[in-house]
């Protein structure tokens, strides 16, 4: 098991090795800390650096991109931790696929249990504990029907972010207090998987970890849209620079932000792309990403 730890709010941490290995287990690691805090801010952009080396390999000009998928793929695990009203550190890990950055389940650590959506396909063996099913899928329909919110009206503040990695990290059960997990999902879903894709929802949260008055009710639509362009803006840039499988690429349209026409352009929004492997082409692939 390869293992790269940000343990907390003073300390700081090297990046994991790129590459999540077959069978394997790569760990990142991240405390929230007591309050919000300049200091918090760095910990939370070395973690961020940390989970993107864990799924990614670099292209030639520098570029991120995720690894190749395969039957035997390991898993990175991502741990979030916070301190409960009692001053007790709970801690929560979430299983994300470094093929793709999804989350696909979680596990309240020492539990010994994981629950995992129900329309998850990953391979399961490098996960050390038992596995139940939640009673909804991880594509962005279910988990906003399970929410009953989406995107645009999620609060996005430090004592969110703390009473979303508390409510994961105290949960007993796949079918209690399902709307607050899906909920809870969502968040943290932000906060890792596409904050480590977009530089712009790393930005979003620096401020939230960093500052007690900052803090948003919802993700603009700007934002949601360049979410929902993941692999049409992954796809582009690798036909643009020959990886992929046209010499004659459709130039994207972002509503919101308007026509992304080069790599330079790729780059300011996407942080980590998906694989040139993936297959991917226009439209979005069937899975919403989240």
């Amino acid at each position: 098991m390869s293992l790269a730890v940000v343990p907390g709010l003073l300390s700081t941490a090297q990046p994991a090795a790129a590459h999540t290995g077959d069978g394997s287990v790569n760990h990142v690691w991240l405390d929230l800390g007591d309050a919000p805090s300049s200091q918090q801010t760095i910990a939370y952009s070395t973690f961020l650096a940390s989970l993107r080396a864990a799924v990614s390999d670099t292209w030639r000009d520098g570029t991120q991109y995720t690894q190749n998928a395969s039957q035997q793929e390991g898993i990175v695990r991502v741990s979030l931790s916070a301190h409960d009203d009692s001053g007790n550190r709970r801690a929560v890990d979430l299983w994300v696929q470094p093929d793709n950055l999804y989350v696909v389940g979680y596990s309240p650590q020492g539990s010994g249990v994981s629950y995992t959506f129900s329309d998850a396909s990953f391979n399961r063996a490098p996960v050390d504990t038992s596995i139940t099913n939640l009673p909804f899928g991880g594509n962005y329909q279910a988990l906003v029907q399970a929410a009953g919110r989406d995107r645009s009206s999620m609060p996005v503040w430090w004592n969110d972010i703390r009473a979303s990695i508390l409510q994961l990290a105290n949960q007993t059960s796949a079918n209690t207090n399902t709307q607050n997990t899906a909920r809870s999902l969502m968040l943290l879903i932000q906060m890792t998987s596409e904050a480590a894709r977009f530089n712009d929802l790393e930005g979003v949260f620096r401020a939230a970890v960093g500052d007690w008055g900052w803090g948003t009710n919802g993700l603009p639509a700007w934002q949601q849209n360049l979410e929902n362009n993941w692999g049409v803006l992954s796809n582009f840039y690798w036909n643009l620079v020959g990886a992929g499988n046209t010499s004659t690429p459709t130039v994207p349209y972002v509503p919101g932000i308007g026509t992304i026409e080069n790599t330079d352009q790729v780059r300011r929004y996407l942080r980590v792309l998906h694989t040139f492997n993936a297959g991917w082409n226009y439209p979005n692939p069937s899975r919403d990403e989240l």
